[in-house]
């Protein structure tokens, strides 16, 4: 390959190798061509020779853009895959070839080009065939360059296209070819919360090699296939289990790894569940009360139900919003409803009470009459048969709602 090298300056006088190229036939040693700092050589001869294997490619593919004062692109040589076609553009398209070359993704092709602008000839090998040996027709003039240069010794065309061959290709079972990356992930899981805060969850984490199918790449389990190293205990809920699994969709190779947590729920029991559960047993013992203490049956009360109705209000300002009720919205909802219906039968408890009490006119008698009963307190008889059923109602919530509890820390959602 003919070349010269080619140095920018920096400040400072430092210099850096940017391309190579040469202007003679044959290579020459390193000593300063006598063209001053801002001299214009010539460029006469080129040739790029490249192993590559593409795996994305756009419309045009650029492999050598060369660039002179005059042109961004005096040497153009770029890959055209809808034409399915090299492009070999020089000059101000003084020279415009188009070699036919079929390019291929995944596969290891050679792309060999000579542009010689002294002879006016183009030689283009692809994949070790010959596919353009022509002479140019009109004379162009040769690219001037823009850079300082020393020249180096390189190998010319011809002795490097009698060796062209592709690499070897090994089956690669007997080769163990080991790819190790490093990233840090930040990702959000759905969690369904409808039975928070005794809840056990999932979350799912996909991967996939991109337009990569099945047939060019398998994703397989390598010894656990996956291991937590952090601190298992969060902050609401602990991890249980990490599992691994790979599955194919769509012709392609996917890896799915799935954490399970199960939530802390004792801070709630301690902190939510039995303060409430106390505060709606003290408004039933009220209706154990005298029936004469109003006062402070419905006193009793209502402070049990303002205190809940702010537990309430905290607890949801605490934990995570949703669109939906939770297990722990339903224990407040059903409490504070049971508070609620306790003072109004207090309420009409305390109604027949006095009704009983209003001055009526009645008849006198000396004495009872034998087998008559003396008239029953109805006030008396509803409160007790309220405290039956809001003790009974109490502990039917309870016994369905300590199994439920149970049942959904067992099973993940």
């Amino acid at each position: 390959m003919y070349e010269r090298r080619c140095w920018f300056a920096f400040a400072g006088g430092r210099e850096f190798p940017a391309v190579r190229l040469q202007t003679g036939r044959m290579a020459t040693v390193e000593s300063h061509l006598d063209t001053g700092f801002n001299g214009l050589p010539t460029l006469r001869q080129l040739t790029l020779s490249l192993h590559i294997k593409l795996r994305r490619v756009s419309p045009y593919t650029p492999l050598l853009s060369y660039a002179t004062e005059d042109s961004d692109n005096e040497i153009l040589i770029e890959l055209a895959l809808q034409e399915k076609a090299i492009n070999v553009i020089c000059c101000g398209e003084l020279v415009f070839e188009v070699v036919n070359a079929t390019i291929e993704l995944y596969k290891w092709q050679h792309i060999c080009v000579s542009l010689d602008l002294s002879a006016r000839t183009l030689r283009v090998l692809f994949d070790n065939v010959v596919g353009r040996a022509s002479a140019f027709l009109a004379c162009p003039r040769p690219p001037s360059a823009s850079v300082h240069t020393r020249s180096r010794p390189a190998m010319v065309f011809s002795e490097y296209t009698e060796n062209a061959s592709k690499d070897d290709v090994y089956s690669g079972s007997n080769n163990l070819l080991v790819y190790e990356e490093e990233h840090t992930l930040t990702f959000r899981c759905h969690f369904d919360l409808q039975m928070y805060p005794f809840d056990r969850q999932r979350c799912s984490i996909i991967f996939k090699i991109q337009d990569l199918t099945e047939e060019l790449c398998i994703l397989v389990k390598d010894g656990p296939g996956v291991v937590f190293l952090g601190t298992r205990r969060l902050l609401e809920y602990y991890l249980m289990a990490e599992t691994f699994s790979n599955f194919t969709q769509d012709a392609v190779s996917h890896v799915k790894v799935e954490l399970e947590f199960k939530n802390l729920y004792r801070y709630y029991l301690g902190n939510t569940f039995l303060p409430t559960l106390m505060l709606v047993i003290i408004c039933c013992i009220t209706l154990c009360f005298d029936l004469a203490d109003f006062q402070d049956r419905i006193m009793i009360s209502l402070t049990s139900l303002l205190v809940l109705a702010t537990f309430f209000v905290q607890t949801s300002q605490s934990i995570t919003k949703t669109s939906y009720l939770k297990l722990i919205d339903v224990w407040f909802v059903a409490l504070i409803c049971e508070d609620f219906f306790i003072i109004v039968g207090l309420v009409i408890v305390e109604s027949l009470r006095m009704k009983q009490l209003e001055p009526r006119l009645k008849e006198v008698k000396p004495f009872l009459a034998f087998g008559e009963k003396p008239k029953v307190n109805t006030a008396a008889r509803v409160n007790a048969a309220m405290l039956v059923f809001f003790t009974g109602s109490l502990l039917v919530m309870l016994a369905c709602f300590v199994p439920v509890c149970f049942n959904s820390l067992n099973t993940a959602h």
